[in-house]
């Protein structure tokens, strides 16, 4: 049977220790709980990890905190690896973001994590409310539902290799003065290099205007529409990119820093796909972020992605995801010492995803 290895340093309550006993139970895999530092894992490689949180007032868990502060100085080995993360919230407050910054960390370690892969609980399960509107059942049983579901999809991760990449580039930028998107051309180059005609890339520039953002229509609605692999907005631009999100592995995303954030019309672009997300299977179709920034703040765009793309909509998060640059002058970015280097080893991140 195969083992499924359950992280969580600062452990305290029943709840999430129900809530990892309903994980288990989905994933039918024999569990190895480890709570204290004389326990960690030396090695990961090929594991099924869960990580569950106990968030206290202010949003922290000094204990996993720890836990990963160790972890990043051992240079750990998760190749293979694929992870899912649960967190018992004490407030309303900082559940989301703890988890973006948790699964930010142990990604540029190089750990996957499947699509979906959080289960929170806040007090009274109130983010549940939602679900009761079209799932039976009270809160802690839709709790335990969820639980046992994500252990399941966590129990079925699985490598898949392919042996072509059709790669989508989804941009706004200007060629003419942009980091981000010059940054992007020399790390496809490199991946040219690596799988010669085994690579289709497809190239969609996405101007201002020609992505209306979500309508924010009811979910019977906006599932009626999907079904029909169609939208409210019919004929801009995302009915192209709707088509090509079907049919490619992977998305590369150029993400300028604006003010933390990604460019309004790529996250136009993300609102857009509540349908898609619920009739087109996501989960081995990866991300990846390319993000420049003038001054600071990447690591912000970074988790911005991870939060809509990964934990909402359902992309499989693949190891060291996201390639992240500074750069304060148009066209500069390939002057940043050891940038050669930086893009070698992210395209054959993204080239080891292949079949040999």
């Amino acid at each position: 049977m195969e083992i499924l290895t359950v992280i969580s340093p600062g452990l305290k309550t029943e709840k999430l220790r129900r809530m990892i006993s309903d994980v288990i139970s989905g994933a039918d895999c024999e569990p190895q709980i480890v709570t204290g530092s004389e326990t960690w894992p030396a090695d990961y490689k090929g594991r099924k990890l869960l990580f569950a949180v106990e968030l206290d007032e202010i949003g922290s868990d000094f204990e996993f905190l720890t836990y990963l502060k160790a972890l990043s100085q051992s240079k750990p080995n998760f190749e293979g690896a694929h992870a899912a993360l649960l967190i018992n919230a004490s407030t309303e407050l900082f559940s989301k973001t703890f988890a973006k910054l948790a699964i930010f960390n142990l990604n540029q370690l190089g750990l996957a994590f499947i699509g979906k892969p959080l289960v929170e609980a806040l007090p009274e399960e109130i983010n549940l409310k939602t679900w009761q509107k079209h799932t039976a059942g009270t809160r802690p049983e839709i709790l335990e539902r969820l639980c046992k579901d994500l252990g399941y999809r966590l129990s079925q991760a699985r490598i898949d290799k392919p042996s072509r990449l059709k790669l989508m580039v989804l941009h706004n930028s200007d060629i003419r003065t942009s980091n981000t998107l010059m940054l992007t051309h020399k790390v496809i180059q490199r991946l040219e290099g690596y799988l010669g005609d085994r690579l289709k890339v497809e190239e969609i520039r996405l101007e201002d205007g020609t992505i209306r953002d979500c309508r924010g229509c009811t979910f019977h609605t906006c599932m009626s529409f999907a079904e029909n692999k169609a939208c409210f907005y019919s004929g801009d631009k995302f009915t192209q990119i709707f088509a090509s999100i079907e049919e490619t592995d992977a998305i590369l995303w150029v993400c300028p820093n604006y003010n933390d954030t990604i460019s309004a019309v790529l996250m136009a672009t993300i609102n857009r796909m509540s349908g898609i997300y619920r009739t087109v299977r996501l989960d081995q179709k990866r991300i990846y972020g390319i993000v420049v920034s003038a001054n600071s703040g990447g690591d912000s765009v970074a988790m911005q992605l991870i939060d809509g793309l990964c934990l909402n909509k359902g992309f499989m998060l693949p190891p060291y995801f996201a390639l992240i640059e500074i750069a304060n002058e148009p066209l500069s970015v390939l002057r940043n010492r050891g940038i050669d280097a930086r893009i070698e080893a992210f395209a054959g991140h993204i080239g080891l995803q292949l079949q040999e």
